[in-house]
């Protein structure tokens, strides 16, 4: 199987990416603490790659994960 996006191209800088939401998520998710195992937040880092994959399909709400902080 061949690729379809050429593996030695780079993304675009965030401010050329005429999709805002694409765009913001590229602002935010340069930001992401990627350094580190579990250091990222799960919830954002799993929407920008859903949008990211998935375009405007809506998340699937059956994947946010709600946490008790008793």
């Amino acid at each position: 199987m061949t690729n379809n996006v050429p593996l030695d191209e780079m993304n675009p800088a965030p401010g050329l990416i005429s999709d805002a939401q694409m765009r913001k998520d590229a602002y935010v998710s340069a930001r992401l603490p990627l350094k580190k195992p579990d250091q990222c937040p799960e919830d954002v880092l799993n929407r920008i790659l859903w949008r990211a994959t998935m375009g405007a399909k809506p998340y699937p709400e059956w994947a946010v994960k709600i946490v008790d902080e008793d």
